[in-house]
């Protein structure tokens, strides 16, 4: 069997890639292609995983392996395999359990070759996209207490790619800046399915609106209502109040570093792309402007 895991990052485009595969699910089929979403994982699979990960109880693991494919290609696509988007703002590290977590995924599956598909994004829009995903999944919180300045300055893709490496062959790696995703799409589709017909496949998918993102004024209001309601409680009514002021001209996007803090970050990002590329010579990094 070959599982192509296609893990991330979070707010790189995953749920749109996830959507092109399932609309085609009926044809991937017929080509001995599984594919298993977070619709299909998140209620049993990675619970039992995380389970198996941390007690590596004999029990989980037959339970899972029961719930995987045994033969053809398994496309295994789940953002949250690698953490999710509040753990950014615990650790010093981008997704520090990743490491653990894909021994485990290998040590499941000993005799599958394993391929790795991961996309990386500019350090100031994803950390500004991951706070207003932790906001609509958690609740209100202000953003400083979310990003801190201390705490995420040693944060690194270069990291996140040194632990992928520990585990999977630099050659069976492949990775691409999320700010690439509309001229890279058909490769990736045709990556990760092998049928060379990506074009086909995009088209068969029927666009669907994703959620907005959240305006300025809506975590303006929120925060003016945070003092008379919990957290858990904002966490009701984020959307109704973003579907009162969407981001719009009138609503601009929230902006969570100034000019000089957003270059740096931008800087830093093209950097860490070059020194990836340098030390993982062997890892395919799609071509782009980057």
């Amino acid at each position: 069997m070959t599982i192509k895991l296609y893990i991330g990052a979070h707010k790189t485009a995953t749920t749109h890639i996830q959507s092109v595969l399932e609309a085609n699910e009926e044809l991937l089929m017929k080509n001995s292609i599984r594919v298993s979403t977070p619709n299909r994982l998140r209620p049993k699979w990675i619970q039992l995983f995380m389970e198996y990960c941390h007690h590596n109880r004999v029990s989980n693991k037959e339970e899972l392996l029961a719930l995987s494919p045994t033969r053809g290609t398994w496309i295994f696509s789940e953002e949250n395999f690698v953490g999710n988007s509040y753990e950014l703002s615990q650790a010093s590290t981008l997704y520090p359990n990743i490491l653990m977590r894909l021994k485990c995924f290998v040590a499941l599956y000993p005799k599958a070759k394993i391929e790795l598909y991961f996309s990386i994004r500019s350090y100031e829009t994803f950390y500004r996209s991951t706070y207003l995903e932790v906001v609509r999944n958690r609740g209100y919180l202000p953003f400083n207490h979310y990003y801190k300045e201390t705490l995420f300055q040693s944060k690194s893709w270069v990291n996140v790619i040194e632990m992928f490496s520990q585990v999977i062959p630099q050659e069976n790696i492949t990775l691409w800046c999320y700010e690439e995703i509309h001229h890279l799409m058909p490769e990736i589709i045709n990556l990760m399915t092998e049928l060379n017909n990506a074009k086909k496949l995009i088209k068969n998918y029927p666009i669907i609106k994703t959620r907005e993102s959240l305006s300025q004024k809506s975590l303006e209001v929120l925060a003016s209502l945070s003092s008379a309601m919990s957290q858990e409680e904002s966490k009701k009514i984020v959307e109704v109040i973003n579907n009162k002021y969407p981001l719009s001209d009138k609503y601009p996007k929230f902006i969570a570093f100034d000019t000089e803090k957003a270059e740096q970050f931008r800087i830093k990002y093209q950097q860490d792309i070059v020194n990836i590329k340098n030390r993982y010579p062997k890892i395919k990094f799609l071509k782009g402007k980057y």
